[in-house]
């Protein structure tokens, strides 16, 4: 089974009314299906200031030789670099 889950907070931002009506928005979403093979767990998400500091300790994510814009923008990380390869 497959479970992907993604979460996404806007800032506060003003809603018009009285200047002080602020709303945070929050939206999450997932997706679990049955898949007729066996995969690796992989965790791909938008890469944080904490992911590079995390790198400068030695904590490394996946790079993609091939697609360097991929790799500066997103974090990924799982067991199976080569499963992450092959996506």
């Amino acid at each position: 089974m497959a479970v992907v889950y993604s979460r996404r907070t806007r800032p506060w931002y003003f809603t018009g009314g009285e200047p002080r009506e602020h709303r945070r928005v929050r939206r999450a979403s997932a997706v679990a299906a049955q898949l007729g093979f066996s995969a690796a767990p992989l965790v791909v998400r938008p890469e944080r200031l904490a992911d590079k500091v995390a790198a400068l300790a030695g904590y490394d994510d996946i790079d993609f030789p091939a697609l360097p814009e991929l790799s500066r923008r997103f974090y990924v990380n799982g067991p199976d670099p080569g499963f992450a390869l092959l996506l």
